[in-house]
């Protein structure tokens, strides 16, 4: 059985008045066919016959804290077998340091990377060039990236990968 992890930045927070419309749209929500399996935590949600979702889930309300967040994801990651990793700018810390220990665990990598012409330190012509690159030379399995040139073309390539997973 494959166990899936989609890092990536939550795009909205449930304190405001757009929430629930702005986390229908994320990602991990289209995978899930249903905002509530993402917003809801639970142990795994099947995603199709051979894979389970196992994270990450949607935690940010009163009763979750930081240290609660990072050390259940830490867990989610350390289960999974696949994880794909949306990467749009380069502020997205929580994102890159999840790629980081998925890839000292040798989990299989996807990275969707939205690309930006405007980025010339690397040939990558990401944000997130630098933990990409960290992630190929520190992982046994190679990271495979997606070059994505916006995010409604990362959020098409992500479901196809699900479905071919």
């Amino acid at each position: 059985m494959k166990k899936l992890y989609c890092g990536g930045r939550f795009e909205f927070d449930y304190r405001d008045d757009d929430y629930l419309e702005k986390a229908e749209e994320d990602y991990r929500a289209l995978i899930l066919d249903d905002v509530n399996r993402m917003l809801w935590p639970g142990e795994f949600v099947p995603i199709s016959d051979d894979v389970l979702y196992v994270g990450p889930f949607y935690y940010e309300m009163n009763e979750m804290a930081d240290r609660g967040i990072v050390k259940i994801e830490k867990a989610q990651i350390e289960q999974c077998t696949h994880a794909f990793f949306l990467l749009e700018d380069g502020i997205c810390p929580g994102t890159v340091a999840e790629l980081i220990y998925a890839a000292s665990l040798n989990k299989q990598i996807t990275i969707f990377s939205i690309q930006d012409f405007r980025e010339t330190e690397s040939t990558l012509h990401s944000a997130c060039w630098y933990p990409i690159i960290m992630a190929q030379e520190i992982s046994n399995v190679a990271p495979e990236i997606i070059h994505c040139k916006d995010l409604p073309e990362a959020h098409e390539k992500i479901l196809q990968k699900a479905r071919e997973l």
